[in-house]
């Protein structure tokens, strides 16, 4: 069974330690930290700090939590348990929501394809590269922190884009590109006569999304676009996604 997800909002001051004070109360509490992140208003004169843990929470956490330096006030604390996908009754619907549910599992390529494959040929560049960049965007809440700190795109590929597209893909990073040595978005089309006509259904357009609605979440790197420089199912041998500022 899997264990609670915990969220817990604090009210603190610029106090440097109540950060660590805090990660030692929950480890103490039997919670195992993951991550935090804190939000301060224009003059400093309050800020928010939101740390997400795993575990069961005991009824004395918020009375010890008040009592840490620093904090002035527990804003709140949630508790969830988070349901594995692979136990999930697997939707039909390919949306956006439910491939970010299923994200980093075979069943998230199924629902891309499946979107993929209702559009019709003249409208799937445009139309897949949308949906691509709506999921980037959900993506990119799981790592706000490191791309509020980004300033040079070979790092916010390297920091962001890869860890988020995980295990489907392998890729070099060079001169702002993205070199897939394989992926699992993109098929190459079977036969010459399939390639000749166009009728290939998977090429780099979702993914080149993900990556824009990834980077473009970021506020100190400029706007960026992908361009698709080259791809396997257009008979290259490598697909690379050319990053470049926005004109």
């Amino acid at each position: 069974m899997n264990k609670p997800k915990v969220a817990i909002t604090l009210s603190v001051d610029a106090n440097p330690g109540v950060l660590g004070h805090t990660v030692a109360l929950l480890l103490e509490s039997g919670l195992k930290y993951q991550k935090h992140r804190l939000v301060s208003n224009a003059d400093q004169s309050e800020n928010i700090l939101t740390l997400e843990a795993t575990g069961e929470v005991s009824p004395e956490l918020q009375t010890h939590l008040i009592t840490i330096p620093g904090v002035h006030a527990v804003v709140k604390i949630e508790s969830s348990v988070v349901k594995n996908p692979e136990n999930i009754l697997q939707p039909e619907s390919p949306s956006v929501d439910n491939i970010v549910k299923f994200w980093q599992t075979p069943r998230a390529i199924e629902l891309i394809q499946q979107f993929e494959s209702g559009l019709k040929s003249k409208e799937r560049e445009q139309k897949s590269t949308q949906f691509g960049e709506q999921i980037g965007c959900l993506l990119s809440e799981e790592y706000t922190d490191i791309l509020f700190t980004q300033t040079s795109i070979d790092d916010a590929l390297r920091q962001v884009v890869v860890p988020a597209l995980g295990n489907f893909v392998e890729t070099e990073i060079k001169n702002n590109a993205l070199y897939l040595i394989r992926s699992d978005f993109v098929n190459a089309p079977r036969g010459k006569l399939k390639l000749l006509l166009g009728l290939d259904q998977e090429r780099c357009y979702v993914i080149s999304g993900i990556v824009q609605g990834l980077l473009n979440q970021s506020a100190t790197l400029p706007k960026i676009c992908v361009r698709r420089s080259k791809c396997v199912a257009a008979g290259d041998s490598m697909c690379v996604l050319q990053v470049d500022v926005a004109k």
